[in-house]
């Protein structure tokens, strides 16, 4: 039996012919989410393997976020399943769900937000993650105290 090989750094046409043999890095099969009646995804069967390049194009609502949203974990599909290397991630628990996370990085065009989570969510990631806490952790925020000066306002 040979062992497989890394397919980052080969030409397309070798990705191409080896990726069959290998469980895809991440995997869509019949995704569905829907927002009320509106069906962002529908029936969505994707496979990305390692090595290779993929691009998202779409006009603007289209479902390119919402699609890697739930690459990422923050939503989850009202039907079908996601596998991260060959693995179910609804049926991952937590500390493997945190495990595929830990291999995974994403960039916002801009500054922008989760827009699924509240602004003190939001504040709380970077700190969490620099402190090393868990969600359950608490991170607590005081306020100014009365008549102190506020940065921004004249």
């Amino acid at each position: 039996m040979k062992p497989v090989r890394s397919l980052a750094n080969t030409p397309d046409a070798d990705l191409a012919a080896a990726a069959p043999r290998m469980a895809p890095l991440i995997e869509f099969r019949g995704v569905t989410k829907k927002f009320g009646t509106r069906a962002i995804l529908e029936s969505v069967d994707l496979q990305i393997y390692e090595g290779q390049v993929t691009t998202i194009i779409g006009l603007s609502g289209s479902g390119k976020s919402v699609l890697l949203k739930h690459i990422i974990g923050l939503l989850k599909p009202d039907e079908g399943a996601i596998f991260f290397r060959g693995k179910p991630l609804h049926r991952m628990g937590r500390g493997g769900m945190d495990a595929c996370l830990a291999q995974m990085s994403y960039m916002f065009q801009g500054n922008a937000l989760f827009d699924s989570m509240t602004v003190y969510e939001n504040v709380a990631i970077p700190i969490r993650e620099t402190m090393g806490l868990s969600k359950g952790d608490s991170v607590g925020f005081r306020r100014a105290p009365a008549g102190a000066p506020r940065r921004g306002r004249t």
